[in-house]
């Protein structure tokens, strides 16, 4: 009898070895790369947000701006749409619901930013600076507006900055949760 609890034990501490093992390898494979990769493109973005900011409020041409956006933003282009496409397939997943929020916070870093109207924030901040710039004064964004289309992407873009520093703190958040979870 007593073997035989010995031995229930003994398999019990393996399964739960397992699965902190598979917990850890999961973190190292997928969330931990998302999160670095995501990184970066939080770092550029706030560098192409804080450029164009400052390009408006000097008063540079829009199709000037336009220009300089347009070139800056390529650089990690593919890797944002790596990142949300990754994001949305790994949320779909029923087998990495202890990951959901995550993936979540992430498919949100991008919805929730200003300018990101089905797409990513500076493709659309592109597309309403050279509006502006045609002197189309539609400017799509949820932010503040001035009275003329520069104020209103001045403001719009300070309130993106505020967004995306925001929406990275809750990615960071939920992926210091899974760090905690993988090492119990």
């Amino acid at each position: 009898m007593l073997d035989s609890v010995i031995k229930l034990t003994e398999k019990i501490t393996e399964l739960l070895q397992y699965r902190n093992e598979r917990r850890a390898r999961q973190f190292k494979i997928l969330i931990e790369p998302t999160y670095l990769a995501l990184k970066v493109v939080h770092q550029d973005y706030l560098s192409i947000f804080e450029t164009a900011r400052k390009e408006l409020a000097s008063g540079s041409p829009l199709s000037t701006v336009a220009d300089l956006l347009e070139s800056r933003r390529l650089e990690e282009e593919a890797e944002r749409r790596a990142i949300i496409e990754h994001a949305k397939t790994m949320r779909l997943d029923k087998s990495l619901a202890d990951y959901h929020s995550f993936f979540d916070a992430i498919i949100q870093y991008f919805r929730k930013t200003p300018f990101s109207g089905g797409s990513t924030p500076s493709n659309s901040f592109l597309h309403s600076l050279r509006d502006a710039a045609n002197s189309q004064p539609l400017i799509q964004t949820n932010a503040p507006s001035g009275r003329n289309p520069r104020d209103s992407l001045v403001n719009a873009t300070e309130h993106s900055l505020q967004m995306l520093r925001k929406n990275w703190e809750i990615v960071s958040t939920e992926y210091a949760k899974v760090l905690a979870a993988s090492i119990e």
